[in-house]
């Protein structure tokens, strides 16, 4: 009994495969044995496979004691398996449930079974927690807010009247998180007019100006403006000069624009020579009786340069009554009369043999500035001459 009551304590689990070692069937009982008792534990070391019995009592042998009549032995035996403990394992993980809320800060949880393998024969349950949280947070819903609406675009026409377009964007802030769409049009227009080019036009010309000079000839101007009408939006200017100019005349006292328009008498360098013929060293004075005193004159030299100088030239002879020189300075103004002392040139470094009184102004006619002349009395010259026929024509 002893026996039994070990096995008893190892078997936990017992799978039986029946395999008689000694004689004897379930059926026998009509032979004087009694039944079978149970089969008793799986006798093995640990685990694993084993043997267990039973056993069966001879009923003579309890009534007269007499066990000759019992035929077959008491005692079965048979082959058994005690199944070894398996430990239990974790299965994986669960993926995380839910967050606890539905806005702002919860918690979220997730589990795992012990079932990977389940414990089993007596192994040993898992270690550890089969449940895992953690902080979540669900975002709340963010409604969407119009921002600022765009500078309004370009007039849909280049002159007249046309459409100009803003827009704007739900971006401030965008709607997430399920919030709600911005309400209303996200595009607003209006009428526009652009201005169409005007082309600038003159206005009237104004009143002539006064004369540019206070004596003789000169200009005055007159002016306009584009203004009838101004050009606009990108209109052209207005083509043509703006400034006009006309020739004027002033004569005021004192003036000799009427002596510059007037009648005057151009010479050339020599203008006067005369023919003379003496016997012996004789002394003669030739006269340039072309030159009339209270009559104006114009001297000029083949060059076009004036032909009165401003310093003696000294290389003429007696007798040829040109150039004439200035022994006074020739004015710088225009349309003064002023009065100047003026000489004749001779040759041989004899200047001024000749001296007198005269009238001297400064013109421009058409633009061009020259000096006009007026000699009180006719210039001559006077030198000795020694016999001989001296020719003084005139060129």
């Amino acid at each position: 009994m002893g026996v039994i009551v070990l096995l008893i304590v190892v078997a936990i689990a017992v799978s039986v495969t029946m395999v008689m070692q000694s004689g004897g069937n379930d059926e026998d009982n009509d032979s004087g044995w009694a039944k079978w008792s149970s089969w008793g534990s799986c006798f093995v070391v640990g685990c694993g496979t084993g043997t267990q019995e039973r056993l069966r009592l001879c009923k003579e042998t309890a009534d007269n004691g007499d066990e000759s009549v019992c035929l077959g032995p008491d005692r079965q035996t048979q082959n058994c398996t005690v199944n070894c403990p398996i430990d239990g394992a974790w299965a994986s993980w669960s993926s995380w449930g839910s967050c606890s809320a539905i806005c702002g800060n919860g918690k979220m949880q997730r589990t795992r079974t012990c079932s990977d393998p389940a414990p089993q024969y007596g192994g040993q349950e898992c270690s550890g927690s089969g449940e895992q949280t953690k902080d979540c947070t669900v975002h709340c819903p963010i409604d969407g807010a119009w921002a600022q609406w765009s500078s309004w675009g370009s007039c849909s026409v280049t002159c007249g009247n046309g459409k100009m377009q803003r827009t704007r964007t739900c971006s401030d802030p965008t709607p997430s998180h399920g919030g709600q769409e911005c309400s209303g049009s996200d595009e607003q227009s209006q009428n526009c007019i652009v201005n169409c080019p005007v082309h600038g036009a003159w206005a009237q010309w104004s009143s002539w100006g006064s004369c540019s000079v206070t004596c003789g000839n000169g200009q005055m101007l007159r002016t306009r403006t584009c203004t009838d009408p101004a050009p606009q939006y990108g209109g052209q200017e207005c083509s043509g000069s703006d400034t006009e100019t006309e020739t004027c005349q002033e004569s005021s006292p004192g003036c000799s624009a009427s002596v510059c328009f007037g009648s005057y008498t151009t010479f050339n360098e020599s203008y006067r020579r005369e023919s003379v013929t003496l016997s012996g060293c004789n002394s003669t004075t030739a006269k340039c009786d072309k030159v009339t005193g209270d009559s104006w004159y114009r001297f000029k030299l083949p060059s076009g340069e004036n032909g009165v100088l401003d310093t003696c030239p000294e290389y003429l002879s007696c007798g040829t009554c040109a150039p004439i020189w200035m022994k006074s300075s020739h004015p710088t103004e225009f349309g003064i009369i002023s009065d100047v002392t003026m000489a004749v040139s001779v040759g041989g470094g004899q200047c001024s043999l000749w001296s007198g009184s005269g009238s001297v102004t400064k013109c421009s006619v058409d633009g061009e500035a020259f000096y006009l002349y007026k000699l009180w009395t006719p210039p001559y010259c006077y030198q000795s001459y020694c016999a001989g026929t001296y020719s003084f024509e005139e060129d």
